[in-house]
């Protein structure tokens, strides 16, 4: 009951903050993988495309090779292909970062393999 009401607790006032502020949250959460953290945020309604300016969640999740929030994220309606700041996308995340697996993923659920049209700093 006590790790229900340590996490359900703080959860409940998530209706107290804005779209933006809960958007920032899953894209925290998915910086730092944190899956339980993540889900919460996205079945008590928050945006899983909103973008932070500099990705989503799922470009988080494809930066750490994060397979498994990957696939939450894209079930739960993530655009494959969203584009963040200077164009790059959840693929050139993990491709940059040299996550082999989640490249893979993202390609086998429609990512676009052409990354030319992206112009990072």
């Amino acid at each position: 009951m006590a790790l229900f009401l340590g996490i359900a607790l703080p959860m409940l006032l998530i209706w107290e903050i804005t779209t933006e502020q809960r958007g920032r949250l899953l894209w925290e959460a998915a910086s730092t993988n944190n899956i339980i953290t993540a889900e919460m945020l996205v079945l008590l309604g928050t945006d899983v495309n909103y973008n932070f300016g500099s990705g989503t969640a799922l470009h988080m999740a494809a930066y750490n090779g994060n397979i498994k929030l990957m696939k939450f994220l894209i079930y739960h309606g993530a655009i494959v292909d969203c584009a963040g700041k200077f164009g790059v996308t959840p693929l050139y995340e993990a491709h940059e970062n040299h996550q082999r697996e989640a490249e893979q993923f993202l390609l086998a659920h429609g990512a676009n393999a052409d990354m030319s049209q992206i112009n990072p700093p």
